[in-house]
């Protein structure tokens, strides 16, 4: 697999409406039921659809912003609502908020859309794109992936000094709508990935998706080469993992390794149980001294990315071809 699926960056219109302050969670069917939404052109008629708001141009009809207090373009007279895909394209390239000029989302009267989907008696807003932010983490160790810790340093924290010494024009209220996709132990180090974009967060780490993760290990004890085949082995056919605090015990399987030396490998999962692969050898009777996280999927952490840097990803890196 390459990167990451289209799927992973579709998102609910009820939670892009939302994310406009257009409707709530509750009056969301109501919201739909009383107003023609549209999404690239076409009518929608399923309140359950999924869109990538980054991509998709959405064009709600003037009369729903009546009472509305969120931040939307300037409105735009149906007749010259834009329906090429180039000039679609010329407004979604930008990542402001303000309103584009008339002349660069419109095209004539002659080629608009029909009536039956933009009625000419009345006016639509183009709703102006708002881009999700991804970013890249080589993790330093000693520092939690939570947002408070009064013992440790969070990954939030070390997120936003690394963020200030690039000059990366990011809102609070951005920095607060970053989350860390799965967490990483505080000894842990390497790749780790924050989004803004919930639904693709939870496409990366759902199991089902079988995105796999590779890890950097480094073991306590060495091993002989027939003692390797054996691990080998025992990893690919399943073991027993030993409850562990908060986890129970559990039968894994499907666990690759691939050797680098006599006590350390790359180690590649596709699960997200606690603690697995420290657990994993604690079961073969060694010990992880050392575990760093290379890659998700075919995305790897870049070499010359020192820890505790960051770098700012835009769609076109992560997304399949």
């Amino acid at each position: 697999m390459s990167f990451f699926d289209e799927e992973g960056f579709l998102e609910p219109l009820s939670k892009i409406l939302i994310s406009y302050g257009l409707c709530s969670e509750r009056s969301f069917s109501t919201f739909f039921k009383n107003h023609n939404i549209f999404a690239d052109d076409k009518l929608l008629t399923d309140k359950k659809c999924f869109l990538d708001r980054e991509t998709t141009k959405i064009v709600i009809e003037k009369k729903a912003f009546e009472n509305f207090g969120g931040e939307v373009t300037t409105a735009i007279p149906a007749e010259q609502v834009c329906i090429s895909r180039e000039a679609t394209q010329t407004v979604l390239a930008g990542t402001s908020r303000e309103a584009a000029p008339a002349e660069q989302v419109c095209i004539s009267r002659e080629t608009a859309p029909l009536s039956k989907d933009y009625p000419k008696a009345k006016d639509y807003i183009v709703l102006s794109p708002k881009s999700h932010l991804y970013i890249l983490m080589n993790k330093p160790k000693n520092c939690v992936c939570s947002r408070v810790s009064d013992k440790s340093q969070t990954v939030y924290e070390v997120l936003e000094l690394a963020l200030s010494k690039i000059g990366a024009n990011i809102s609070q209220e951005q920095l607060k709508s970053l989350s860390s996709l799965g967490r990483l132990d505080k000894d842990t180090t390497g790749l780790l990935l924050f989004s803004t974009n919930g639904s693709f967060n939870h496409y990366v780490t759902d199991e089902k998706n079988k995105i796999p993760k590779t890890y950097y290990v480094k073991l306590k004890k060495s091993l002989t080469k027939t003692q390797q085949i054996e691990y080998k082995k025992k990893l690919e056919d399943g073991i027993w993992l030993e409850a562990e605090k908060k986890a129970k015990k559990v039968f894994v399987k499907n666990q690759k390794v691939q050797w680098e030396s006599e006590n350390t490998c790359f180690f590649t999962i596709e699960q997200g149980i606690f603690h697995q692969i420290r657990r994993s050898f604690l079961s073969l009777g060694n010990e992880v001294v050392e575990l760093h996280r290379k890659k998700i999927g075919d995305f790897e952490l870049p070499i010359d990315l020192n820890f505790g840097n960051v770098k700012i990803l835009l769609k076109k890196d992560i997304v399949k071809k």
